[in-house]
C-alpha cells in the first residue's frame, strides 16, 4: 500500500503541475476531502472507529477514542441508545479537530491516521457496512473525480 500512496502524491502534484495550481493547495483540498470521504465511509458500530480518524501535518497523530465498554456476548450488537452515544462522541472527536485550521507549506506531509488496531479489518471488508472498505474506494474516487475535473477543466472545478 505504501507504494500506492506514493503514486497517488505524485498524481496530486502532477494534477496541479497540469491545472496550474499550487502542489499545496491541491494537498490540502484533496487531503480534506480524503479525510472526509474516510470518516463518512467508516463502518458505525460504537463508533470509536469513525472517531478516531485524525488529521494532521508532517507527523502522525497517533491517538484513539476509548473504548465504549458493554457487557454483550460476543457478536450482539449493542443497543440502538449506546449506538447513537457513539455515533455522536464520534461526531464531537471530528468537530474537535481544527481540521480547516492545518497550516500546509511547500514540502509539508498530511496525515491522515487511523491507530485501531481493528482498521485493517474494517479496511479488508470486516464490515457488511463497509465491504470495500473506506481508504482505497476514497482514493479511487478522488481520482476519478481530479480525471474529470481536468478534462472539463479547472476553473469549472471550484478549486
Amino acid at each position: 500500500m505504501a507504494n500506492d500512496f506514493r503514486t497517488f502524491g505524485l498524481q496530486l502534484d502532477d494534477f496541479a503541475r497540469r491545472v496550474g495550481l499550487s502542489g499545496t493547495t491541491v494537498a490540502k483540498r484533496v487531503g480534506f476531502d480524503l479525510f472526509g470521504r474516510f470518516v463518512r465511509k467508516t463502518p458505525v458500530d460504537t463508533g470509536r472507529a469513525r472517531a478516531s480518524w485524525n488529521i494532521s501535518v508532517n507527523q502522525p497523530d497517533r491517538s484513539v477514542v476509548g473504548e465504549v465498554r458493554t457487557r454483550l456476548k460476543k457478536g450482539t450488537h449493542l443497543p440502538k441508545g449506546i449506538q447513537r452515544r457513539g455515533l455522536q462522541q464520534a461526531i464531537n472527536q471530528l468537530q474537535s479537530q481544527t481540521v480547516f485550521a492545518l497550516t500546509v507549506q511547500p514540502g509539508d506531509t498530511i496525515w491522515i491516521s487511523n491507530n485501531l488496531p481493528y482498521i485493517g479489518e474494517l479496511e479488508n471488508g470486516h464490515s457488511q457496512q463497509a465491504p470495500a472498505g473506506m481508504v482505497a474506494v476514497s482514493i479511487a474516487e478522488v481520482e476519478t473525480t481530479m480525471s474529470r475535473l481536468e478534462a472539463q477543466g479547472i476553473k469549472d472545478a471550484g478549486l
